[in-house]
């Protein structure tokens, strides 16, 4: 595991994931999400459709409102520390994760905050469930980044009289060599190669036509260039800003 020194949800790290492919990607890339083709979410990768705007869903606003308090709830429970990082594999490097949290015992904790339906559907089907079973891809993508043997999932919906779920999870490993993995790896193929996977002709209705296809993805190429661009400005420009400001600390110092 390589450990990149970001931090979650700014500019630079937003174009570092553009470089990659994500644990929360993964279940869509199995074919296993309800929510997102395969083909979709290589669409809204490399510019032929418009990203979902998920930032004004209550849902997931109330996720990341409650995920500081989820992640001291485990932390007290399991008397340790959870430190959340960025990182990439030391195999594929293209394969990298923003953990929830990695425990004392370098084991990736993924924290999820359902809503109380999601969490009495949980209690009910407990593995059948879907928020189970994408949850469980993510996590194994988590493992294989972390070359961790086991992980959590927790759903904690922060809800009087409701206590968290908790699954510790086994690596595993035949799954990741043969399924997870190369599927990963493949997809980022299609992205870097300009090459549109297979649609679904019931779920994928806004399919364009070949002609358009191909325009839009040379508008795409160009769009990913100029993102990896201002990545790395971003991160220069935050480098000048902090030297900018050591410098001022110097003069008010001296005067």
């Amino acid at each position: 595991m390589k450990l990149i020194s970001l931090k979650q949800r700014t500019p630079a790290w937003e174009a570092w994931r553009s470089q990659g492919v994500t644990a929360s990607e993964a279940p869509v890339i199995l074919g296993r999400s309800p929510y997102k083709t395969l083909w979709r979410l290589w669409a809204e990768r490399t510019g032929v459709v418009a990203p979902e705007d998920l930032s004004n869903k209550p849902c997931v606003q109330r996720g990341i409102a409650l995920e500081d308090q989820v992640r001291r709830g485990f932390e007290d429970r399991h008397g340790t520390l959870l430190l959340r990082l960025c990182a990439e594999s030391s195999e594929h490097p293209a394969l990298r994760c923003s953990l929830d949290g990695l425990n004392d015992d370098g084991e990736p904790v993924e924290l999820k905050v359902p809503t109380e339906r999601t969490y009495r559907r949980l209690g009910r089907e407990r593995e059948r469930a879907t928020a189970y079973r994408l949850a469980w891809v993510q996590l194994q993508f988590q493992l294989f980044v972390t070359e961790a043997p086991r992980g959590w999932l927790v759903f904690d919906p922060c809800l009087s009289g409701s206590p968290p779920l908790e699954f510790a999870l086994a690596r595993d490993e035949p799954f990741l060599t043969n399924a997870l993995v190369p599927a990963c790896l493949a997809f980022w193929d299609c992205i870097t190669g300009g090459q549109a996977p297979e649609s679904d002709r019931e779920r994928d209705l806004d399919v364009l036509a070949d002609a358009e296809l191909a325009q839009w993805q040379d508008a795409a190429r160009t769009y990913r260039a100029l993102l990896e661009d201002r990545g790395q400005l971003d991160a220069r420009l935050k480098s000048i800003k902090d030297r900018l400001a050591h410098a001022e600390a110097v003069f008010v110092r001296l005067m």
